[in-house]
């Protein structure tokens, strides 16, 4: 079963306000809702919901003048709060969790593993959905805070808790989660680069620079097949080579 949930939210309160009820109507587990500086008030609308499974912080962070979105430090926060013991699922705002999912997801995660849907192009909208013990996220110093703008940082997660942690990855499958249509212009808004691809890129290179001195190596992570089925379409934006 699932101790923990953890979302956060920045601009993505109607989205939320659709995601949440499918969380509590199907677990008893806890649901940690982080507010960064939401200008929708989500704070407020969690509190108003009075059901004592929802637990809701605002990171300082968040409310520094001309802070912009970090889901990183989001999702720091709320981990630097959760037992190294407990099992999680991070979920975005905008993911639907039908009935039985959590039970059956949650349920088949083991020691020594973590849990991440199937990769395909229909489905990227779930590649910020993992479930992991809370100690094997924090022993890797949980997300990286460095990753400016959108995208990469649940890539770059999955790639450090397989080759850091040495943790092994299984896929369930995407049709087993749902989730809200929406386009790339609420993607960025509340980053200061707003085009998509552009920090995409740029994270994904960071995450090659970290564990690759030269293009060699990165040509050899991205050949092995369990590194290429983790990182999916990021593949397609690989990084340059860092002693350049």
């Amino acid at each position: 079963m699932t101790d923990i949930i953890i979302t956060t939210c920045k601009g993505r309160l109607e989205h939320l306000k659709q995601a949440l009820p499918t969380w509590l109507a199907h677990t008893s587990c806890q649901i940690i809702v982080v507010d960064y500086g939401c200008p929708d008030r989500t704070a407020q609308w969690a509190f108003g919901l009075n059901d004592e499974r929802v637990f809701v912080i605002q990171p300082a962070a968040a409310l520094e003048p001309g802070a912009t979105f970090s889901k990183a430090r989001a999702i720091n926060a709320a981990l630097s709060l959760v037992l190294p013991e407990k099992k999680i699922v991070l979920l975005d705002a905008d993911t639907l969790v039908p009935t039985g999912v959590f039970a059956e997801v949650a349920g088949a995660l083991n020691p020594g593993r973590f849990l991440v849907a199937e990769p395909s192009i229909a489905t990227r909208d779930l590649t910020g959905v993992l479930v992991a013990r809370a100690g094997d996220l924090q022993a890797i110093g949980g997300f990286d805070e460095g990753m400016s703008g959108w995208g990469a940082e649940d890539l770059d997660v999955r790639m450090r808790l397989l080759l850091h942690a040495r943790l092994t990855p299984e896929w369930f499958p995407a049709g087993m989660l749902e989730w809200i249509d929406h386009d790339d212009e609420l993607r960025t808004r509340h980053y200061a680069e707003k085009d998509k691809e552009l920090s995409n890129r740029v994270n994904t290179a960071r995450i090659f620079q970290k564990m690759c001195s030269s293009l060699d190596e990165v040509e050899l992570l991205v050949r092995d097949t369990t590194v290429r089925r983790l990182l999916g379409s990021g593949l397609e934006r690989r990084a340059p080579d860092p002693a350049k």
